[in-house]
């Protein structure tokens, strides 16, 4: 789980908050991406697609999504796990045939 502000704006998305459904938005290269709290689906452009696990509102205020979810959901960002320093590398998918790095986002064994 990450934080959902911070992962949607390292990928240049809008976001937003929902506050009367308790849900966090995204909005990206036209998809309309609707993370209801709590639930083990989003909307992706108004139709439902499961996820791998629900977002949480944690104790301290912050909404926080899965990481592999948000990444499938984005359809242009690559995960790739790096055995030797135990990281995983988030990327924009292929430009010009080559992977373009975007964030280290976080340790494997420090993951919330």
């Amino acid at each position: 789980m990450v934080p959902f502000r911070f992962i949607a704006t390292c990928f240049g998305t809008d976001v937003d908050w929902y506050g009367d459904s308790g849900s966090a938005v995204i909005d990206y290269n036209g998809k309309h991406i609707v993370i209801p709290i709590g639930m083990p689906y989003a909307y992706v452009n108004g139709v439902q697609t499961p996820i791998n696990a629900p977002a949480e509102i944690m104790t301290f205020g912050r909404t926080f999504v899965p990481f592999r979810a948000v990444s499938e959901l984005l359809g242009d960002v690559v995960l790739d796990y790096d055995s030797p320093t135990e990281t995983i590398v988030a990327s924009k998918a292929p430009i010009s045939g080559q992977y373009h790095l975007a964030y280290y986002v976080a340790l494997y064994n420090s993951i919330i």
